[in-house]
């Protein structure tokens, strides 16, 4: 019985009904049309050499590859049924969500394998016993799949496997990575491969470089002779079937002849052109009119496409016309195929056109563009639509007045029918505490016409910002009356991790058309309230009518429309804010270390233990969760936030991650001499992610790419200084002065010198300006500015004596901006004199522990022991003051802008807090929980603020969070040594762990996987009368007459997130309102 729930959860298709429902519509599997290809030579060698284990059929849009591979599948089926061998197959589709990604395509190929032959469920079943459904659909869904995918290969009792993928073309999502992993597995000896697509590139590239693996190509342009036989053959097949043709041989020849002429070897012409046929009567002027009729048809899709277009425009009833336009555009613009009944919700269709027989007909009026198969409108082939889409005459002709109106059509019909439909408690569920994972879909499924409207109205309504009118008030009503109630539909349809980020998009475009109305208020509160109740909105659908409600501030405007709706025994309130705070979500879990990702799209966490999570700080979904086994002591980005992630442990292993895959690119080891302090080891990483440097008492020097330690470099100062230009060609280092490193020559460039009337200055922070030209330094009198090609001294900034530790320049260079404890310094670096600090900002008298400036450069925050302020950089006057928990330890990295600079994030001993900044309106606050664990080695913001990363001492734990969703981004352990240190690469796709022993780790933000590791040489009672009834912590105990145990009115949860009444739970807690 689990076995059968494990392949309930795993399935996703069943490839068999694909094959067969494809089959059925292109009119059936012609024999003759494919099995050419049995006798091809290339085909027969595939089959015998054991060494040629792939076979790739490519050729262009309609030349039959999909039946092809479908006449294939028989073949190779009838063969595997008499040897005993086993064969998997997938169709891709790229117009349909559940066949178009790299997901699927393995989950398919697995359960098929599995239906087939349960035993190999026994590689899937502990995992799964772990996670349940999750381990196939989570955030680590696609590393879980691989993995079972290989051990399903490499099965000793299955001698001979046959992998068929059909369409990989139109693998829309994940494709790289799909055919990363065929690469991997093609060596295996026992698996037999054909594979097939159009001829792309990239495509060809990758299975073209399988050195292990030996291949057979096969192009259907290269046999175009072959082909052009079998659409012969296709042809007559297909005249025999055609009712206008039957008796008559003569003309059926005619007709074969013509269509072999016109087309061109390709099976989707013909196919069209036949089912054109098939819907003509006989005609008055007989033989002559229906080969004046063939004759109309042109040579080639696109104008056959082009004809098809035409004739739907020329139909002799214009309303007809505009009908089939209208079905057109909406199947062109939707988001997935259609059921007919949701085609004729959003196009408003009415009385007899709502019929499905009326609407088959319809959509056969629009050409042969459309199909229609199990209820369900798709496209006839993917080149249709692309047809649709890309061509200019068919833009003009189904979207004349633009394809907004469409999005906007489908707006309204949405909100028509959501309006009608939507209410509380759609499911009637009878507990007020039920989660998601406990529910089951009721028959009749009340969501069956709401699911396409639900799902994606909000995604078309910012597709029509431009022509959408608020004069009517519908959208107002509609938000007004029904905007938990859709809420509460997308949690039952486990959407609502994509539902928040279409309202924060929707926000952002309201702001722009509609500034100061009073929808972009409500919206702006939708936001706020999704945000805030983000846990409940995922995981409990009708807490969002109860305790979303209760803890939402006095003032919001969801609650005050939605108040009425709680519950009769909610009798005392909790006191809230009367305003939102600035804490928009709270993150909960253990973690020592965090990092930013530079994109701020990213959040890295991890714990001493090893944990390592990277989130979407957008989604705020849990993109990848590892446990890398070293103690994490340091978690970077790679500076342009697309490939990696690197971990530091404490032995000082550094990984380097891809952050798409997961895969590991590379490991370094760093190594310590006697009394070096592991702790105070730097790491960077370059921003193209070449190379990787870290140092303390030496430099080492990391060639990514050549995967060894170009140089070891002694300094002068232990924790010296380093930093990479913007364009990954130089790197300064600090030594009896700084020194400029090239990086693609390998040598010392340049050497600037440090010295000052008192002796050598001190060096606190480097930074290159952005176009590499000038360096700028810190020392311990100023901050000096250098040009890097020959050292010359461009300017000195006169800074009093106070130490500035932080350096940044503004994109275009004009701008330099530098901190101290207590001070903030904007420098006008275009100025014909010396440049001067304009204006100061100033914090006298109050010991500065962070510092950061926002994207733009107009605003600073500053944060003290307690405090964290914001200042105006013009003016230097101070905008806003948030009270903070206490410091207890100077942290450089303890405030940071998110990329908007909306937010401001500060980092506490235990959380991160994300503070909004509106100066028209009370400011808000949210804290992201990070764990209490008194080990906490080190923490930081990524350079732009989007990705906070904290790592424990012991352990290796390390997390990374998006600071826009309060996520976890990435969890991950790096192992059982102590991490020394973590850092963010200045791009922030890198995070770096050291280990004591010297060995650096490079983890991948992405996906939580460790890239590389390398050692680098671097160093009470109640009713007391009665006794029956007890009471403890979280709720009372009540004792039976004979002695069973309930529990009895009001209490907690033993985990004290819920309030019980008789031990069932009723309500929520947020973490703030827990004892």
């Amino acid at each position: 019985e689990e076995d059968k729930k494990c392949l309930r959860d795993l399935y996703i298709t069943d490839p068999r009904m694909d094959k067969r429902r494809i089959e059925n519509t292109k009119g059936g599997l012609v024999q003759n049309s494919w099995r050419w290809i049995l006798n091809h030579p290339d085909y027969e060698t595939w089959l015998h050499d054991d060494d040629k284990r792939l076979l790739w059929i490519k050729g262009d849009p309609g030349k039959g590859k999909t039946m092809l591979l479908c006449g294939l599948v028989d073949e190779i089926t009838k063969r595997a049924a008499q040897s005993g061998d086993a064969v998997s197959y997938f169709f891709c589709q790229a117009t349909m969500p559940t066949i178009n990604n790299h997901l699927s395509v393995l989950r398919g190929l697995i359960w098929l394998l599995a239906d087939q032959q349960p035993s190999l469920l026994s590689y899937i079943r502990e995992a799964y016993g772990t996670s349940g459904k999750d381990v196939f659909e989570g955030p680590n869904a696609w590393y879980s799949l691989t993995s079972f995918f290989r051990s399903i290969l490499d099965d000793a009792n299955l001698t001979r496997i046959y992998v068929i993928v059909d369409g990989l073309d139109e693998c829309t999502t994940g494709l790289p990575e799909l055919l990363e992993l065929f690469k991997e597995v093609l060596p295996l000896q026992n698996v037999k491969w054909i594979l097939s697509s159009r001829n792309w590139p990239d495509i060809q590239a990758s299975l073209e470089d399988t050195p292990d693996a030996e291949g057979v190509n096969l192009s259907l342009e290269v046999n175009a002779a072959v082909v052009a036989d079998a659409v012969d053959a296709y042809i007559s097949e297909k005249a025999s079937e055609v009712k206008l043709f039957r008796g008559k041989d003569y003309l059926r020849e005619e007709v074969r002849k013509v269509m072999k002429e016109k087309a061109n070897g390709t099976f989707l012409w013909v196919a069209i052109v036949f089912q054109q046929l098939q819907r003509m009567k006989f005609l008055d002027g007989g033989f002559s009119a229906l080969m004046e009729r063939l004759n109309e048809f042109p040579k080639g899709l696109t104008e056959l496409y082009d004809r098809m277009l035409k004739q739907i425009k020329d139909l002799d009833s214009e309303q007809e016309s505009e009908l089939c336009q209208t079905v057109l555009g909406i199947c062109v613009v939707a988001y997935q195929p259609l059921r007919l009944q949701e085609l004729a919700t959003l196009a408003g269709f009415k009385d007899g056109l709502t019929e499905p027989s009326a609407l088959r007909t319809l959509i056969e009026t629009c050409g042969s563009f459309l199909t229609v198969k199990d209820e369900t409108v798709y496209f006839i082939h993917q080149s249709s639509k692309e047809y649709l889409t890309t061509s200019n005459g068919a833009q003009s002709a189904i979207f004349p007045n633009g394809t907004d109106k469409v999005h906007h059509k489908i707006v309204m019909h949405s909100l028509e029918i959501m309006e009608r439909k939507l209410c509380r408690n759609i499911y009637k569920l009878h507990d007020p505490a039920i989660l998601i994972g406990d529910i089951s879909t009721p028959e009749p499924d009340p969501l069956v016409s709401l699911r396409y409207p639900c799902s994606y109205w909000l995604r078309h309504l910012c597709m029509s910002m431009a022509s959408f009118n608020l004069s009517d008030g519908k959208l107002l009503k509609f938000l007004k009356e029904h905007i938990l109630h859709w809420l509460e539909v997308m949690t039952l349809m486990e959407n609502s991790l994509e539902g928040v980020p279409d309202v924060i998009h929707f926000e952002d475009l309201v702001r722009q058309h509609y500034p100061d109305s009073e929808l972009l208020y409500l919206v702006h509160d939708i936001r706020r309230f999704t945000q805030h109740s983000s846990w409940i909105i995922n995981n409990a659908p009708l807490q969002i009518y109860l305790s979303a409600i209760l803890f939402t501030p006095k003032l919001s405007i969801v609650r005050s429309l939605f108040e009425e709706e709680l519950s009769s025994w909610i009798t005392v309130k909790p006191p809230v804010e009367s305003h939102w705070s600035p804490c928009l979500q709270i993150m909960e879990g253990s973690t020592d270390h965090v990092a930013l990702s530079a994109d701020k799209k990213m959040l890295a966490s991890s714990t001493i233990h090893g944990d390592l999570n990277l989130w979407d700080v957008n989604s705020g979904k849990l993109i990848r969760e590892r446990y890398i086994r070293e103690d994490i002591s340091k978690i970077v980005f790679s500076s342009d936030s697309k490939r990696f992630i690197a971990s530091r442990t404490i032995d000082g292993k550094i990984q380097v991650q891809d952050m798409n895959t997961g895969k590991r690119l590379y490991l370094v080891q760093d190594h310590y001499k006697y009394g070096e302090d592991p702790y105070e080891k730097k790491i960077k990483l370059s921003n193209d992610a070449k190379y990787l440097v870290f140092g303390g008492d030496t430099i080492t020097i990391w060639d990514v790419e050549g995967d060894d330690a170009h140089k070891v470099i002694r300094t002068s100062r232990r924790s010296a200084e380093i930093c990479f230009s913007i364009d990954s060609t130089l790197m300064a280092y600090v030594s009896n002065g700084i020194n400029i490193w090239d990086l693609a020559m390998r040598r010392e460039v340049c050497t600037i010198s440090a010295k000052t009337d008192r002796g050598n200055a001190i060096i606190y922070s480097l930074e290159f300006s952005t176009d590499s030209k000038r360096l700028a330094g810190g020392t311990s009198e100023n901050i000096r500015v250098w040009d890097v090609v020959d050292g010359t001294l461009l300017t000195q900034l006169d800074t009093k004596y106070e130490l500035h530790e932080s350096l940044s320049w503004s994109q275009d260079c004009k701008i330099l901006v530098s901190s101290t404890d207590s001070s903030v310094y904007v420098w006008d670096m275009t100025a014909s004199v010396e440049p001067q600090p304009v204006p100061v900002i100033s914090a006298a008298d109050v010991v500065l522990e962070g510092v950061a400036i926002n994207n733009d450069y107009k605003l600073v925050a500053t944060r003290s022991k307690d405090a964290v302020k914001v200042w105006d950089v013009n003016t230097g006057s101070e905008l806003a003051e948030f009270e903070t928990e206490r410091v207890t330890a100077r942290s450089p990295n303890s405030v940071a802008f998110s990329p908007d600079s909306n937010f401001i994030y500060t980092q506490e001993h235990a959380s991160v807090t994300k503070w909004g900044i509106d100066l028209r309106t009370e400011a808000t606050v949210s804290k992201i929980l990070l764990s209490d664990r008194q080990d906490r080695l080190g923490d930081a913001f990524s350079s732009d603020g989007r990705l906070f990363a904290e790592a424990m001492a012991s352990g290796g734990d390390v997390t990374i969070w998006d600071m826009s969703t309060g996520q976890k981004s990435v969890h991950f352990t790096a192992g059982d040594q102590k991490v020394l240190a973590m850092a963010f690469s200045n791009n922030a796709q890198y995070l770096i762990l050291l280990f004591p022993n010297g060995t650096v780790g490079i983890w991948d933000a992405i996906t939580g996987y460790r890239i590389k590791y390398a050692k680098a040489n671097a160093y009470e009672m109640i009713d007391k009368e009665k006794g029956r009834r007890l009471g403890n912590r979280h709720r009372a105990v009540a004792l039976s007459e004979d002695a069973n145990v309930r529990f009895e009115g009001y209490g907690l949860s033993s985990d004290q997130a819920w309030v019980t009444w008789n031990g069932s739970n009723i309500l929520w807690l947020p973490m703030d309102y827990r004892p």
